[in-house]
């Protein structure tokens, strides 16, 4: 059976990138654009993995990534931002509903793929400082 990646992102092109890049590795990527639906998604389809973009129309992804770390706790979570600063990334780190990794865009494909594989395997993602 695929493990399962829930991706909470709105922009299509970026999306089927994301896709494209875990499919050959045994995900089911399912993407929901919009942050209040990824929530309930989430919560009733508990993921294996969480890949969630900080910029949504409807929400900010820290607020999401919140929600998220309270209600499904040890699913790993990695939230990527465009536009976010160093500071409210590191601002956000420090908080107990905190991301398992912190990724800035552009990101290269192949190291987001090896940072999940690695928060998948218990560990600490390779790249993450």
């Amino acid at each position: 059976m695929a493990r399962q990646i829930v991706h909470i992102e709105s922009d299509p092109a970026l999306a089927e990138e994301v896709r494209r890049a875990f499919t050959p590795a045994g995900f089911e990527v399912l993407t929901v654009p919009q942050g209040e639906p990824a929530v309930e998604r989430c919560k009733a389809a508990r993921p294996d993995l969480i890949l969630l973009a900080a910029e949504l129309p409807d929400m900010s992804g820290f607020s999401v990534c919140n929600r998220l770390k309270r209600a499904l706790g040890p699913i790993p979570l990695i939230l990527y931002t465009g536009e976010a600063t160093p500071s409210a990334i590191e601002a956000h780190r420090a908080t107990r509903t905190r991301a398992d990794d912190y990724l800035k865009k552009p990101f290269d494909m192949a190291d987001l793929v090896g940072r999940a594989a690695q928060l998948l395997q218990g560990g600490a993602p390779a790249g993450a400082p």
